[in-house]
């Protein structure tokens, strides 16, 4: 009896792309009568637990004195987290015993590969690996390490060739052509599951003459998130004494489990721009759809210094799917189906100046990239949808 063994051992609570894309894998294949487990962290929230059925399972990196120590005392504790990952996936192909069942890891990055590839290498079972980061930049690991970084690549990847049982998918086209030159492993760059078709975001608004401008920048503030970025802008604009000004309402995210030093730090430096400013706490997902529906702008100029050159945007598809025009990043996954899908505009980032420009451009006018927006959301919807991501899935495993 067909049955994937969803592995995802960063999975703890609602942050972040874990909750929804294992859902919708689940929920996917679920509607096509094939039964799925997700096996996640063991710190995973228990309302999560009981809705989606997960089984806590993995335990996350130590947190302990040797993390304070850097890079030595770091790379010991990884190592060590790295066994302790290892033994759990060997422990999880003997208990998940039947012959038919599939086991896709649906986050794969340069911190946890090698525990992943060895594993996986071992088992003679049928197993997807789904790379989420570049394999020529490694965010998160200091400079001086990337080479390790390219080596753990290298090594994992010869390692795993060897096993006919092994695909490689990826939801970045950036990524899978990386990878494919690189180490010509046949990766497969798979939709972006969790715009569901029940849940498009269909805008609300009507196209007609605005004089006031709802500007989202969804999620936590992050510096990957390109927060400073952001903030840095407006404080310009306010030095300048930019007109646009008036007619934006800035709305930004301080979720409570963040640092709450930068968020204090982060809203004080925007209450001083001459701007209306909301500041939103935690937001469900409903909460989240609903602001993102009213939004007229979205803000998406993340940083490529943190991996967006390659790594996608859970918040950019949702965007496109909403129809709404947006501002993002010059060289980036975002700024290509920016291009590719002929919707929202492209600056470099850390450029005060590209950032008000673009805000000018897209208010002044709004209808025009409203109506690129729309076109965009239905090609956009056409390829990530529940029925092309299981097609798709279900080619590389063979069912």
């Amino acid at each position: 009896m067909k049955k994937l063994i969803i592995i995802d051992e960063y999975f703890v609570d609602m942050v972040g792309h874990y909750y929804e894309y294992n859902k919708s894998v689940q929920e996917i294949f679920a509607a096509h009568n094939i039964e799925s487990v997700i096996y996640a962290n063991s710190r995973l929230d228990p309302k999560i637990q009981k809705e989606l059925g997960a089984v806590p399972f993995f335990d996350g990196l130590p947190k302990n004195k040797l993390n304070k120590i850097p890079v030595l005392g770091q790379l010991i504790n990884r190592a060590r987290f790295w066994r302790s990952l290892y033994k759990k996936f060997i422990e999880l192909y003997k208990k998940e015993s039947d012959p038919e069942t599939v086991f896709f890891f649906t986050t794969v990055v340069w911190y946890n590969v090698l525990a992943v590839a060895l594993a996986a290498a071992r088992s003679k079972r049928k197993s997807v690996l789904l790379y989420r980061l570049s394999v020529t930049e490694h965010p998160g690991l200091p400079p001086s390490l990337w080479k390790m970084g390219d080596r753990l690549y290298k090594y994992t990847f010869k390692k795993l060739s060897h096993n006919k049982n092994i695909r490689f998918v990826t939801d970045s086209d950036v990524i899978a052509a990386e990878c494919n030159e690189k180490f010509r492993c046949d990766m497969r760059a798979l939709p972006i599951p969790h715009i569901k078709d029940d849940n498009k975001n269909t805008s609300t608004e009507t196209i007609y003459p605005i004089t006031t401008y709802n500007v989202y920048a969804p999620g936590a503030i992050r510096e990957e998130k390109g927060i400073e970025f952001i903030t840095s802008a407006f404080e310009y604009m306010a030095q300048v004494k930019h007109p646009v000004l008036e007619q934006i309402t800035l709305i930004t995210q301080y979720n409570e489990s963040a640092d709450k030093v930068r968020n204090a730090e982060i809203r004080a430096r925007l209450e001083k721009v001459p701007v209306k400013n909301i500041f939103l706490g935690n937001l469900t997902t409903e909460a989240y759809n609903q602001q993102l529906n009213g939004a007229h702008i979205v803000l998406i100029p993340y940083s490529i210094a943190h991996g967006y050159k390659a790594r996608t945007s859970g918040i950019m598809s949702e965007t496109i799917a909403a129809c709404k025009p947006f501002i993002t990043t010059k060289d980036s996954w975002m700024s290509i189906q920016s291009q590719k899908y002929d919707t929202g505009v492209s600056i470099t980032y850390s450029s005060n100046e590209e950032f008000a420009a673009a805000l000018v451009e897209l208010t002044n006018h709004y209808d025009t990239y409203k109506q690129k927006a729309l076109k965009a959301k239905a090609g956009w919807l056409a390829y990530h949808s529940s029925q092309n991501f299981y097609k798709l899935l279900a080619g590389v495993i063979g069912w």
